[in-house]
């Protein structure tokens, strides 16, 4: 079975418009991981509260289809961008972003075990209780060119919702085809734009990277990572028995996105 040209396929899919609800009530999110630097010039994202529908989307969500669920509630819940353009290192922040401002008030708690006094307890999420790794000030799209050390000079791009469904569609439509595929080179692979100034098909450049050597590997790999930036996998939450910072690791689960409303929890959470 002939492969056909992948890149040629992408090209020829339309990728449609927001559908923008303006009766609805946005607002601006200024702060992201990415700090706007690899958005065009005047770009500025919009969100609103949460929809039930959505929320109960988010809250089902399993390993094999959490991409395809947080780019259609993104989609349906932000303006001013086209969802495959948004950095996938900000996807993850708009989400929260978007659960925080959909409970603004106190009471609808979510309950964890505390490890410090090992009681049961619960806390109101807000974005203070994400730890964001910011890309570096110094950052500029000049910086995503780079010489390997065997002279060879790489452009690249930071990965995009448009990347993922790239991913997503080239391993489905080629999973009996290609078995034994790395998924870290493929991911880089994705990624990279050009090799010495030339624009090569993505197997291609899989092929390029497949042949490195481990120590132009290590090098290519290292100089991708180095801009890498988004939110940890755990938040910093504040027990409301016994007062500590205690690190919550982040779920999906349903509890999460549709809360229990406890207005007790206003008294006892005033130190």
């Amino acid at each position: 079975m002939k492969m056909e040209n992948f890149d040629e396929q992408e090209k020829k899919v339309n990728v449609s418009n927001i559908k923008e609800d303006e009766s609805l009530s946005y607002t601006d999110i200024e702060d992201l991981p990415s700090r706007y630097k690899l958005y065009s010039k005047g770009v500025m994202i919009k969100g609103r509260p949460l929809k039930l529908f959505e929320l109960k989307k988010l809250s089902t969500m399993t390993e094999l289809n959490s991409d395809t669920v947080i780019n259609d509630v993104l989609k349906s819940s932000l303006k001013g961008i086209n969802i495959d353009d948004v950095i996938v290192a900000d996807k993850l922040y708009l989400i929260f972003w978007l659960r925080a401002n959909t409970y603004r008030e106190p009471g609808y708690s979510v309950n964890f075990h505390c490890s410090n006094c090992k009681q049961d307890s619960s806390y109101d999420f807000n974005l203070n209780n994400l730890k964001v790794k910011y890309v570096d000030e110094s950052f500029t799209l000049e910086k995503l060119t780079f010489s390997l050390t065997n002279g060879d000079t790489i452009s690249f791009h930071i990965p995009k919702v448009s990347d993922e469904k790239r991913t997503i569609k080239f391993k489905n439509t080629y999973a009996s085809i290609i078995k034994d595929i790395s998924n870290d080179i493929f991911d880089m692979s994705i990624v990279i734009d050009q090799i010495n100034g030339e624009n090569l098909e993505l197997m291609d450049k899989y092929d390029y990277i497949s042949n490195l050597t481990p120590q132009l590997f290590s090098q290519l790999k290292s100089k991708i990572k180095k801009w890498d930036f988004g939110i940890m996998t755990d938040l910093e939450v504040i027990c409301n028995k016994c007062g500590g910072k205690i690190p919550v690791g982040i779920t999906f689960r349903e509890e999460f996105f549709i809360p229990e409303y406890n207005d007790e929890w206003i008294a006892d959470n005033e130190f």
